[in-house]
């Protein structure tokens, strides 16, 4: 689902243009001539495209050469604490809290255990296989939860089993090689001291399939270390005071998400097309991105220097156009490029009423002016719940000149 954030975007972009007074103030026009005019792509202000008036689907631009990815304040925060018991086994507490721009994702409150480690730990005062699971929930929507973080088993392919160990001495294996000009090199051989280290092992299953054959197993522990003397991370820190442990990491950064298709639906129910929809002008919405030129290094050249000829690729916008169907409604989206000067490779996202992505192709029909690489998006889908819809176009690399034009189609079958 779109972010609150990008919603905020798109949203009042309608309702700056659509509720302006000075658009929709009578004028000597008549009164009719606010909605002339938002019918009229060439309008300025406009969000409305061309759209069509023989009872074929209508759609709305809702958002005009926006930028594909939108900047988004993250923090992380883990705060971990545990006891060693007379019994040697480990008990704790631990607090995961993700914010993503104005939401929080993660909030969970975490209890694990531990049972000496059973695998081998080279040096450790001590190690757990540790067994964690979530004792409250208080997060927004869905949660990543790396192992690393928040000790849970988080299976991806196979299970990940979570480990936790301290070193009050380290010292790294110490590798040799030969460095190509008659001497060596060497890596390794330092001493660390109070290291506190957090890891898993994982298991994978025996696979035997169209993509080859494995056998499975089980593999690690993988440490990440999280504290020792030597090294202050400006981040994370840990502490072991006789019986009890601690730890603590945060994190504050800038990041980047999607405008669009955050969330995949859990179902897709497209199916490719054959050919693009013939061209029926009052069913059809025109659209321009934009292209940046670049110079590329020339294989000539060595790669050293510019090959003399300028390249245009995407600039990074979308278009992002609504209509609305009906459920059962079985619709046919199709974006076309429309001049040999202006070809690019399209690519199509298809929202649902709830702003999850539905459907997305770059490919499925040979393009009316053909790219320097790819095909033109085409795809049929029935629609499972009624409401508005969002196709959004964008589009993969290369652009044949400064702008890329296209053409959607979206037809009702």
């Amino acid at each position: 689902m779109l972010s609150t954030r990008v919603i905020a975007l798109i949203a009042p972009l309608a309702l700056v243009v659509a509720c302006d007074p000075a658009k929709d103030e009578p004028t000597a026009e008549g009164a009719g001539a606010a909605e002339d005019r938002a019918r009229d792509p060439d309008s300025e202000g406009s969000v409305i495209d061309d759209v069509d008036r023989e009872g074929g689907v209508t759609t709305a631009q809702v958002a005009d050469n926006a930028p594909s990815y939108i900047e988004v304040e993250a923090s992380l925060e883990v705060v971990a604490s545990a006891t060693i018991g007379a019994d040697g086994g480990l008990s704790g507490d631990l607090r995961y809290l993700r914010r993503w721009g104005d939401s929080t994702p993660c909030d969970l409150d975490v209890a694990f255990t531990g049972a000496p480690m059973a695998g081998d730990c080279a040096g450790c005062d001590f190690a757990f296989d540790v067994a964690a699971a979530v004792s409250a929930d208080r997060g927004e929507g869905a949660c990543p939860a790396p192992t690393l973080y928040t000790l849970l088993d988080n299976p991806s392919y196979g299970t990940h089993d979570p480990v936790l160990g301290f070193w009050s001495t380290m010292t790294t294996p110490s590798y040799t090689w030969d460095d190509g000009y008659g001497g060596t090199y060497t890596w390794g051989g330092a001493t660390y001291h109070d290291v506190f280290q957090v890891g898993y092992s994982w298991t994978t299953p025996a696979y035997d399939g169209p993509y080859g054959y494995w056998a499975g197993g089980t593999y690690g522990p993988s440490w990440s270390t999280w504290s020792m003397d030597e090294w202050a991370s400006p981040y994370a820190s840990a502490r072991v005071d006789g019986d009890t442990l601690s730890w603590d990491l945060t994190q504050s950064y800038l990041t980047y998400e999607a405008a669009y298709g955050a969330t995949a639906c859990e179902t897709f129910t497209w199916e490719e097309a054959t050919a693009v929809t013939p061209r029926v002008a009052d069913q059809s919405v025109r659209g321009t991105l934009g292209c940046v030129g670049y110079e590329a290094y020339g294989w000539d050249t060595g790669g050293m220097t510019p090959d003399g000829t300028t390249h245009y690729q995407l600039d990074g916008s979308y278009d992002a156009h609504r209509f609305t169907a009906a459920a059962g409604e079985e619709i046919q989206v199709t974006v076309d490029t429309v001049a040999a000067d202006t070809a690019f490779d399209p690519l199509v996202y298809l929202l649902s009423p709830s702003e999850c992505t539905l459907a997305y192709q770059d490919s499925g029909a040979d393009c009316s002016f053909a790219p320097s690489w790819g095909q033109c998006p085409s795809f049929k889908f029935e629609a499972a719940e009624a409401g508005d819809h969002t196709v959004v176009v964008t589009g993969w690399g290369s652009c044949v000149g400064e702008v890329a034009e296209y053409q959607l189609d979206v037809v009702r079958l």
